[in-house]
């Protein structure tokens, strides 16, 4: 067995990791219980995802809406716009930061975004119970390409 050191240069090729755009992070049933409030998920050093869980959630699986915030944005200041929303709707809010601006989709490829979105909702889905018939996506200025 031999172990190898990401490259980060795979990243920058059409064939490199999350070039297909698929995500492979799946809601986990039953998920732990929804704790309410708005945290970083501290995936990353340079950008994160933020987590927004509303107060009141019923027990149980909660909708699930991931926002892809438009350029320049942040994830940061989609959760703050939006999460009265998720309040008033009871949804809990993903919003992961892209890598740069725009979403590394519109200048190239699926790549780098796609495998830190993948990483974001399976933090989610560990700390979250989803329904999995109730995961949405939504997208703001340039994100509509991606979504």
């Amino acid at each position: 067995m031999a172990l190898t050191a990401c490259d980060p240069e795979a990243l920058l090729t059409p064939n490199g990791p999350g070039r297909d755009g698929r995500l492979g992070a799946r809601p986990r049933s039953p998920g732990p219980a929804n704790a309410p409030g708005t945290v970083a998920l501290g995936l990353d050093a340079d950008r994160d995802a933020w987590l927004h869980v509303p107060s009141g959630l019923p027990a149980g699986p909660a909708p699930l809406v991931m926002h892809l915030h438009g350029d320049p944005g942040s994830g940061q200041g989609a959760v703050q716009f939006w999460r009265g929303l998720a309040d008033d709707l009871g949804f809990i809010l993903l919003a992961p930061s892209s890598q740069g601006q725009p979403w590394d989709v519109i200048l190239t490829w699926y790549g780098h975004d796609v495998l830190f979105i993948d990483r974001a909702l399976d933090a989610t889905f560990q700390r979250c119970d989803i329904d999995v018939s109730r995961i949405g996506l939504s997208g703001f200025s340039a994100a509509w390409l991606v979504t």
